[in-house]
């Protein structure tokens, strides 16, 4: 959520921004102009072009760059200058954002998921890492049903350090919904593996201790 907030937060300053910098292009002065090849020359058109290249390349980092309707976010700058009566309320709007945000970002996160178990069965039982540093090695594949987030997951836990040394091993099976693991590193981890897999999954120094931790993780249900 203070992510999404951010994203908002950061587009609403951009915005406004562009507002103050380009508010000469809708006075009578440039209204009937199609200025749209002109190279900038003055300060203003400068400054204009400045915060132009700001919002667009804002909305690509977003994934709206090959959705957003030019036209439409053209006439929705207007009708705010102009103050005409909004198509779509800003409460509104902040609801549609809202909803696009988290669907882009669920199709990231699928893509991702998709992604890493093409290289888990690539690998040959050899070495992944992750884009998030952690490492994984198969010891047992059963190639069957995976975790979702908001599912329970049953495991058994063995902790080692790189030489193999044990840290911890837990004397029981521990159930948890896979979204709450208690090491969050390890999410990642556990949502790629199928119900009956055996991984190393290893944590690099400094993200929970000074040096490499090692956790044999046994995935024993999914409810």
């Amino acid at each position: 959520m203070k992510k999404k907030l951010i994203y908002i937060m950061y587009g609403a300053f951009i915005g406004l921004g562009l507002y103050f910098a380009i508010i000469r292009v809708f006075t009578d002065e440039y209204k009937d102009k199609d200025d749209t090849n002109k190279t900038p020359e003055t300060e203003i058109e400068k400054v204009s072009y400045c915060y132009g290249v700001n919002v667009a390349t804002y909305f690509q980092s977003q994934g709206l760059d090959s959705v957003l309707v030019s036209d439409i976010f053209y006439k929705a700058f207007t009708d705010v200058f102009n103050k005409d009566t909004l198509d779509i309320s800003i409460e509104d709007g902040e609801k549609i954002l809202m909803a696009y945000f988290d669907k882009i970002e669920e199709e990231k996160k699928e893509k991702e998921l998709s992604e890493n178990r093409k290289l888990i069965k690539e690998s040959n039982g050899g070495e992944i890492i992750l884009s998030s540093g952690l490492k994984l090695m198969i010891i047992e594949d059963k190639d069957g049903l995976s975790p979702q987030l908001s599912d329970t997951v049953t495991t058994e836990i063995l902790i080692t350090d790189i030489d193999g040394n044990i840290l911890q091993e837990v004397p029981e099976s521990q159930t948890v919904m896979l979204s709450e693991f208690p090491i969050p590193i390890l999410i990642e981890g556990i949502h790629l593996m199928s119900l009956g897999d055996k991984w190393k999954l290893t944590v690099p120094a400094g993200v929970i201790a000074e040096g490499a931790v090692i956790f044999q993780i046994e995935l024993l249900g999914i409810n």
